[in-house]
């Protein structure tokens, strides 16, 4: 993380600018999420690649990573800033997708 991010991880990290950003983003603009249901969750993700002698453990960690509480959508939202252009971003976030998905695999959809 390069100290260009820093002002809008610290901006979205109040949990009032974030549900400004939800509230925009997926109620377009009404009032949807309360900051109060807004908390924060573990930035680290950790996994296993490879088997055998070859397996590691890998170790990436998001901008910024929330949970919101009571609400009536399951949405991981992954928020990553960039100060320059980086065309391998989108294979990141796809790696920091997957090495997240292990959490949420006894979820199952329900009444959908």
């Amino acid at each position: 993380m390069g100290s260009k991010e820093e002002p809008m991880i610290t901006y979205y990290e109040d949990a009032r600018h974030f549900a400004w950003l939800v509230n925009g983003w997926i109620y377009h603009g009404n009032g949807g999420i309360e900051p109060a249901q807004i908390k924060p969750k573990n930035i680290r993700l950790t996994g296993r690649t490879g088997k055998g002698k070859a397996a590691r453990t890998r170790t990436r960690y998001r901008d910024i990573s929330k949970t919101i509480e009571n609400a009536t959508i399951f949405l991981i939202i992954g928020a990553e800033f960039q100060s320059f252009v980086d065309y391998s971003m989108p294979v990141r976030v796809m790696d920091y997708d997957s090495l997240e998905s292990t959490v949420y695999k006894g979820l199952h959809r329900v009444g959908i």
